[in-house]
């Protein structure tokens, strides 16, 4: 059920979701009493829109604009995933370090994976044809790598310190780390299923969101002011 033309933004500090339509854009009809919203993901196949707010995920139905459903967690969400060719929700949950595994057709939470003794779970990709998870944590700066078929954590790889945005290259096998200590680091999967750290690409202090455009082989960093530097976006050719 393909949605196009239709824009939903959250605003986090108003405690809201925004729905825009048309062109140009206008604002069309809102949803509030949502404190704390924050990531957003389509699934197109259901024709939902999944937000993160400070309880949990709602489900929007993204024809209507209406809430379809409303999945409590044990703490506020980061980021998450959803399964294409499934039903479940991978949702990072720092303040109870773990994990937490929901599904989508039940609206319930139905597993929870735990850090082993790491905190600050924040970004999150996943790799869905090799069943692989990887979950970037701050404390201590490293990344995670969970078998999506059983919860078991297959690796760990030591990466730079204040991740906030993670990225899977299908095409190459390789993670992208921004980190907002100043560089992305690069992570490659080797075709026995060992990481390598590839490279570290310079950005800027303070540089952490990002977003990589598979279609055009790009991987593009917000870098605020800092040091009498503009703020920019600089965009980093793939190869």
């Amino acid at each position: 059920m393909p949605i196009t033309g239709r824009l939903f933004v959250a605003d986090g500090r108003a405690g809201r979701v925004d729905m825009f339509s048309g062109t140009p854009l206008v604002g069309t009809a809102y949803l509030d009493g949502l404190p704390g919203t924050d990531n957003v993901r389509h699934d197109a196949e259901r024709g939902a829109i999944y937000v993160g707010y400070e309880r949990g995920l709602i489900e929007i139905d993204a024809a209507t604009g209406s809430i379809a459903g409303d999945i409590r967690l044990t703490g506020r969400p980061q980021a998450f995933q959803l399964e294409r060719h499934g039903s479940r929700i991978f949702v990072n949950v720092p303040a109870a370090r773990h994990i937490a595994v929901l599904d989508r057709e039940t609206q319930t939470q139905i597993g929870t994976w735990e850090l082993a003794g790491m905190r600050d779970n924040f970004p999150m990709a996943l790799d869905e044809t090799n069943h692989r998870l990887f979950v970037a944590t701050r404390r201590p700066p490293a990344i995670l790598v969970y078998d999506t078929r059983n919860g078991a954590r297959l690796a760990t790889v030591q990466t730079g310190a204040d991740a906030d945005d993670l990225f899977y290259d299908e095409e190459r096998r390789r993670i992208y780390v921004v980190c907002g200590e100043g560089f992305v680091d690069v992570i490659q999967l080797t075709s026995d299923f060992h990481y390598e750290h590839l490279t570290r690409v310079s950005t800027a202090p303070g540089a952490r969101t990002g977003l990589y455009v598979a279609s055009r082989a790009a991987l593009y960093v917000a870098a605020p002011a800092h040091s009498g530097a503009t703020a920019a976006i600089r965009v980093y050719a793939v190869r």
